[in-house]
């Protein structure tokens, strides 16, 4: 990880997304810790309360643990200093009429479950609610993120916003979804009172009390409290539509660069080697995309059904494996729809995080109804919250494992991707 990316990279990307385009009303706004909240959307908060939005911010925890080594009291006393330091920094930011609830959950010991019941009812009827982006490089960022999306209902647009991924990753690294990004521009007086915000909060702008280096040090403070905060739209928790795909393939025939990105490459090779058996006789390919994979399955078992949703993506497929006869490809959307037969192996590569948990229920209960006593499932999918699904991989695959029809015969996890091969009791 890099302590210092090059602020440059950062504005370079951001200068190329749209305006942040939201309405005042009712909004919410999530923190983990106090300080989150003006340094990714300090200058947000002002110009949504300029219009006339009823602003409340829930903090989550108290931020005691900011420095580890201190001990029970002197937690205590730098959990009541923050909340002190958020008060003065609303104030700077003209914000002192802002509501403000503090959950009291533990510093660097979020619980997403727990933050979402006690979110739910905070965040009912909001017509927004700005979150912590769920990928920052920080466990409760992810927890409160996730959290935040989970409590909202259908009415509510969610968007969060990055701090320690723009802070201390180049975009690169961040591997940050550019194109359900937005940017709000901040004007002279935004920039200055929220830099005027950020210097209220002593304990984590100046040297840590044992002479360490404080936790929001210059060059995080170069790098976000620029006149510019970047927020991420967030879906909401239902099935990711067929037409979001399509439009996809409309820009770029291979929108993942399934042949030659390094990602996919190792995905694929992970998910072959991890294949339990030899060979095989009946396979469904579900999502098949481009075929890359349905090419490589192919070898492996005496017939093949590649299934996907998207015309283009079949067409593709189609062209891809036409030289083999143990190939068919068919367009079949799940799960409202499902091939008939009965297979020996089932696969869902970058499939299960798009479903929400009723439809992912009814797709695990066809593939058990599909298949007999032996029968093998591989699930391999993406980890990161990505904005184009209402869940990410963990949430899928956790779901999965709970069903008792199947057990665990290989589990991979890495940083990006986490790999499941059950077996059919």
């Amino acid at each position: 990880m890099s302590a210092s990316p090059d602020p440059g990279e950062w504005e370079a990307a951001i200068d190329r997304l749209p305006p942040l385009e939201v309405q005042g009303g009712r909004v919410v706004v999530v923190a983990a810790h106090p300080d989150d909240e003006t340094l990714g959307a300090g200058g947000l908060m002002r110009a949504l309360c300029r219009r006339g939005a009823r602003l409340r911010l829930v903090i989550a925890s108290d931020g005691e643990a900011a420095f580890p080594s201190l001990g029970a009291p002197e937690r205590v006393q730098l959990g009541r200093r923050r909340r002190l330091e958020l008060a003065e920094a609303l104030r700077r930011l003209g914000l002192e009429d802002a509501s403000v609830t503090w959950l009291g959950q533990p510093d660097s010991a979020l619980d997403r479950t727990r933050l979402s019941e006690l979110l739910r009812p905070v965040v009912k009827g909001a017509d927004l609610c700005v979150v912590p982006w769920p990928n920052d490089p920080h466990p409760d960022h992810r927890a409160a993120g996730l959290a935040g999306r989970d409590a909202c209902g259908p009415g509510t647009e969610v968007w969060a916003y990055p701090i320690w991924a723009r802070a201390r990753l180049s975009p690169a690294q961040a591997r940050m979804p550019w194109e359900g990004g937005r940017v709000h521009r901040l004007d002279d007086g935004d920039r200055r009172a929220k830099q005027s915000a950020v210097d209220a909060f002593g304990s984590q702008v100046r040297p840590h009390p044992g002479g360490g280096e404080p936790v929001v040090g210059p060059a995080a403070r170069r790098a976000l409290e620029t006149d510019r905060e970047v927020f991420f739209r967030l879906p909401g928790c239902t099935t990711t539509p067929v037409a979001r795909f399509e439009s996809l393939y409309r820009r770029h025939p291979d929108p993942w660069r399934t042949r030659d990105d390094p990602y996919e490459r190792r995905k694929r090779a992970v998910t072959l080697a991890a294949l339990p058996a030899e060979r095989y006789g009946r396979c469904l390919d579900a999502g098949a995309g481009t075929g890359e994979l349905t090419l490589e399955l192919a070898a492996r078992c005496d017939r093949v059904l590649a299934v996907d949703a998207v015309p283009a993506a079949v067409a593709r497929c189609r062209e891809a494996t036409g030289q083999l006869g143990n190939v068919s490809v068919e367009q079949v959307r799940l799960p409202d729809q499902w091939p008939q037969g009965t297979w020996d192996l089932l696969v869902f590569s970058e499939v299960l995080y798009y479903l929400d948990p009723v439809d992912l229920d009814t797709v695990i209960d066809r593939a058990e109804a599909a298949s007999d006593r032996g029968a093998h499932l591989v699930a391999v999918d993406w980890r990161p919250v990505t904005p184009d699904a209402p869940r990410d991989g963990d949430d899928a695959h956790a779901q999965l494992l709970g069903r008792s029809r199947w057990r665990v015969m290989v589990e991979h996890i890495e940083e990006p991707f986490l790999l499941h091969v059950l077996e059919r009791r």
